[in-house]
């Protein structure tokens, strides 16, 4: 397998600071999709248009959620809905679904045309170019300049962009009907599903770049070890 060589600076011995490096800023180290909602609601939160409509960014949440209340909306929610990893080789095949919640404030005769309306221009935005650099930029982050990654990702990140090869190439949105309402009350969901391809191998090469190899558990590192831990059990008697 011909895996990415960007150069080291650093190449840790054990991957213990990379690994540390890399928790502190939200990755998961062997999974390639883990921050594709987070990094889809920072690039979507880079966009003025949907700023104006959602207002925050805790109107958009990065999991299924229903329960959002009437003060909240329009709200968001962004989560995985399919995924097929073949191997390590081979690319992530996934499915990112929008539930999209609007609440039930206009005159009949317009709230056809104005789901539509959104329903499109969220489909331009994710399929604009703008969107896809946001979205790459923000599915490598860049950590601190005093981390002991920071030029190691940097330099990826100026040759690479990301492990991400396509994302929203097709997007199914399916308009509500006024019967279909949520439990959440007067609202709207409009529903629209893409999917993504995310290149493992590239991933991969990105991890052992940084000093991080398939060998090394990352739990070990993380997480205290097992054997570290102990409790203390007293029986008592139930008489």
């Amino acid at each position: 397998m011909n895996y990415l060589q960007v150069g080291s600076d650093n190449n840790n011995n054990d991957g213990g600071q990379a690994l540390l490096a890399m928790a502190e800023y939200d990755w998961i180290t062997y999974l390639g999709s883990n921050r594709m909602p987070l990094a889809i609601k920072y690039a979507l939160l880079a966009n003025p248009y949907i700023l104006q409509i959602f207002g925050n960014e805790e109107s958009i949440a990065i999991y299924r959620r229903d329960d959002s209340t009437i003060q909240s909306l329009p709200a968001i929610s962004i989560y995985e809905d399919v995924q097929d990893t073949q191997s390590r080789f081979y690319s992530d095949k996934g499915q990112i679904r929008f539930d999209i919640f609007l609440p039930i404030r206009l005159a009949r005769e317009d709230n056809a045309v104005v789901i539509k309306t959104i329903g499109q221009a969220f489909k331009n935005i994710l399929q604009s170019p703008h969107f896809w650099g946001n979205l790459n930029d923000k599915l490598v982050p860049l950590p601190e300049p005093i981390s002991s990654i920071y030029n190691d990702v940097v330099r990826y990140k100026e040759l690479y962009g990301s492990p991400l090869v396509e994302f929203a190439k097709n997007c199914k949105i399916t308009s509500p009907l006024k019967p279909s309402l949520t439990d959440i009350g007067d609202a709207w969901r409009l529903d629209l599903v893409t999917d993504y391809y995310y290149d493992m191998s590239n991933h991969y090469a990105m991890l052992e770049d940084f000093g991080i190899e398939g060998k090394v558990d990352p739990n070990k590192i993380i997480y205290q070890i097992l054997k570290d831990f102990s409790v203390d059990v007293q029986p008592i008697s139930s008489l």
